[in-house]
């Protein structure tokens, strides 16, 4: 991807992609906000970024648009297949009774313990 000057102070390439200089704000997000028909005055006051900030990110965009078109394609593609990943592994916890629980093991005890009161009632009432 480009990098001019003026970008290098506010767009920093990490490992969850490009980023505000001194936020953890990425690219990705503020190009959808922009999408969506935000105005880059918006965006930028809604994210408080400096105008000089938002200037480099919108030059950014406009030097790297078809490679971070790709890139966020791809990310979202990782994201939906974890998604469905989790989805998968825990299908099994919706069924459970309650409100879904921080720990898989209280989840079984409180199964457990509903099977236990239910078999009580059916006793009481024969």
């Amino acid at each position: 991807m480009n990098n001019d000057n003026h970008n290098n102070e506010v767009i920093k390439v990490t490992g969850r992609g490009p980023c505000v200089a001194g936020t953890r704000l990425t690219i990705y997000v503020l190009m959808e906000y922009l999408k969506d028909g935000w105005l880059p005055k918006h965006v930028a006051n809604w994210f408080r970024l400096t105008p000089e900030q938002m200037d480099g990110v919108m030059a950014y965009i406009k030097a790297n648009e078809e490679q971070l078109e790709k890139d966020y394609a791809e990310v979202l593609r990782l994201a939906e297949e974890d998604r469905l990943y989790w989805t998968e592994r825990n299908k099994d916890r919706d069924k459970l009774p309650g409100n879904p629980p921080a720990n898989h093991n209280i989840a079984i005890a409180r199964a457990r313990l509903a099977a236990i009161k239910a078999e009580r009632e059916r006793c009481k009432s024969s």
